[in-house]
């Protein structure tokens, strides 16, 4: 599956703030595809391996 996830869908998943998702793409922990000025969707498949990772690491 590689559909594209909004900011809002990201937030929800992760179950974290809208800031927070901006926060980890500035970081360069979670990359995104950018539409324009703050207009960036994140793929589902990343958002996967960020979980994956967290559930690793703790």
């Amino acid at each position: 599956m590689n559909a594209l996830l909004t900011r809002a869908d990201v937030a929800q998943i992760l179950g974290v703030t809208a800031w927070t998702v901006d926060d980890l793409r500035r970081r360069g922990i979670l990359a995104s595809i950018e539409f324009g000025p703050r207009r960036h969707r994140y793929l589902h498949e990343d958002v996967l391996s960020l979980i994956q990772n967290r559930r690793r690491a703790g």
